[in-house]
């Protein structure tokens, strides 16, 4: 059986051996088994498969009265040399597919199955296994949009190097298109490739070239097309940083990135040559002048050309930086409605994120607790560490009890959370001890207020004190916003939440807070 790249391989699973006889177990000491079979199909077919939203699937589409033949591959690959070597398909329900000794499925009828092969001895099982959804008839895509990876240009183009890559990415419309791929191909092979199914463009030679993508309907297929340019590979012989962190700068890990702006000699060169290492990975990882925050510490970039003449001045062949992402320092300002860091605690919430004017903010509707109360708590989605090295926990949302809305007078606003030390030790429950227990408030003229907790002054529900000189990770770290009075419905309520940021003291708070005042025009006075 040939066995070629372009086929789809989809990983076999090894069931053990429950149980046997001595007998057996002899024949089965001396046997050559089967270790895996892999499911292959042509380039076309690949194409169509697709996630399944729900059940994450690989999914292949069919529609009634359609055949498609599967292949599979084994190791050994030579099935003469298994001791058992007779395959066997099946259909987990022949009445929407069924398949046939060769691997030829026939769709039956509207609904799934999943398609196996197997060893047919029992108990040597090796299988692999495909998911087919059979539609009645096609939903056909009508337009095709395609966009690129591609991080330069050249001539208004996205561009690559010769030997190198960028990826096309095809949007179809409608949404329900039965077939969500396409197949791609190059209008010049001469200048550059691309994968059938992939859309992974790579550089040949130097110029301009078209490349199509095509819907995978039977009849009159939509299409659409992308030009693209492949350039000419210049050595890079030096960079330079320009702007590269001091020593007194910290970083958040809710910036999520660093994006170094670098220049090189000579100016347009295959900036791809440069190599770029991140001094511990755990920290940060680094591509391309990028670097991708993964936890807190130190970490030193280093940016390196290739070997060759000498850069000139003011460059070096060799370049690095450090960045210092402390524990427990956080500014969660929601700067894109991407990536916000914060989300809904509850199904029943909606969260939007919405531009403002001087700040961004993401609006919160609550959900209806009971017959007589809302709720609309807003928890953080990623890991948060804390640290007594910046003590200072500060919020800023709406409060109902603020904003004059008829029949609210009441609700308990918690900082709730569950973590643990370093040593083991579990911290969880209402930081504060019970409801309500911020340290200070602060109301603003914009009708928001600022809730202020003190990790040196304040203790947890379960834990109490954190102590110096560790850190802390929580998996839970929220605002619990509830007990809301609901004179009107919860579907008719909202809040602002515009920030969480943290301080390494109140001194540090109160200068922030004076800029901020003095640059958004907002003010603000403690809460008696």
């Amino acid at each position: 059986m040939n066995k070629i790249l372009k086929y789809l391989s989809i990983a076999a699973l090894m069931v053990p051996v429950v149980s046997c006889t001595e007998e057996k177990m002899e024949i089965m000491d001396s046997a050559t088994v089967l270790e895996s079979v892999s499911i292959v199909m042509d380039d076309e077919t690949r194409a169509k498969l697709y996630n399944d939203a729900q059940t994450g699937a690989q999914t292949l589409p069919m529609i009634i009265g359609e055949n498609i033949t599967l292949d599979f591959s084994t190791v050994p690959e030579d099935l003469s040399e298994v001791t058992f070597p007779n395959m066997v398909w099946s259909s987990s329900n022949e009445d929407a597919v069924s398949v046939n000794a060769e691997g030829v499925l026939t769709a039956n009828a509207a609904g799934n199955a999943v398609i196996t092969i197997t060893s047919e001895t029992m108990n040597l099982i090796a299988s692999a296994s495909i998911t087919v959804s059979v539609v009645e008839t096609a939903v056909p895509a009508t337009s095709i949009s395609i966009s690129s990876d591609a991080v330069m240009t050249v001539d208004n183009l996205p561009a690559c190097y010769i030997g190198e890559t960028m990826t096309l990415t095809a949007a179809i419309t409608p949404a329900e298109a039965t077939y969500k791929s396409v197949l791609w191909t190059s209008g010049n092979e001469s200048i550059a490739t691309v994968d059938k199914v992939s859309g992974v463009v790579t550089g040949v030679s130097v110029g301009k070239t078209t490349i199509t993508a095509t819907a995978l309907d039977a009849e009159n297929p939509a299409t659409a097309t992308f030009d693209i340019y492949v350039d000419e590979i210049i050595t890079p012989l030096g960079i330079k940083i320009n702007n590269a962190p001091t020593s007194e700068d910290i970083f958040s890990l809710s910036d999520l990135t660093f994006s170094a702006e670098f220049e090189t000699v000579p100016a347009e060169c295959t900036q791809s040559l440069i190599t770029w290492t991140s001094s511990d990975e755990n920290v940060a990882t680094v591509s391309g002048g990028v670097v991708t925050f993964k936890k807190y510490g130190s970490v030193t970039i280093t940016a390196t050309c290739p070997e060759g003449d000498e850069p000139g001045e003011g460059f070096a062949k060799s370049v690095e930086f450090t960045l210092n992402i402390p524990a427990g320092y956080y500014n969660d300002v929601f700067k894109n409605g991407s990536n916000l860091l914060w989300d809904r605690a509850n199904n029943g919430q909606t969260v939007t994120w919405k531009e403002g004017g001087m700040e961004n903010y993401v609006e919160i509707v609550p959900y209806q607790q009971n017959a007589t109360k809302a709720r609309g708590d807003f928890k953080r989605t990623q890991t948060t560490y804390i640290s007594k090295d910046f003590p200072i926990l500060c919020f800023r949302f709406d409060d109902f009890v603020d904003m004059g809305i008829a029949g609210i007078s009441k609700r308990n606003i918690n900082l709730d959370t569950s973590g643990n030390s370093e040593d083991g030790t579990k911290f969880s429950g209402n930081f504060g001890g019970s409801n309500n227990k911020w340290k200070t408030k602060y109301l603003c003229s914009d009708g928001s207020a600022i809730f202020i907790y003190d990790l040196d002054t304040q203790t947890f529900a379960t834990g109490g004190a954190f102590p110096d000189g560790t850190v802390g990770t929580f998996s839970t770290f929220q605002i619990k916003y509830a007990d809301i009075e609901t004179a009107p419905d919860a579907s008719s309520l909202m809040y602002r939440f515009f920030w969480f940021k943290t301080f390494a003291s109140e001194a540090d708070l109160n200068a922030f807070l004076t800029e901020w005042s003095a640059e958004t025009g907002i003010t603000y006075n403690k809460a008696e």
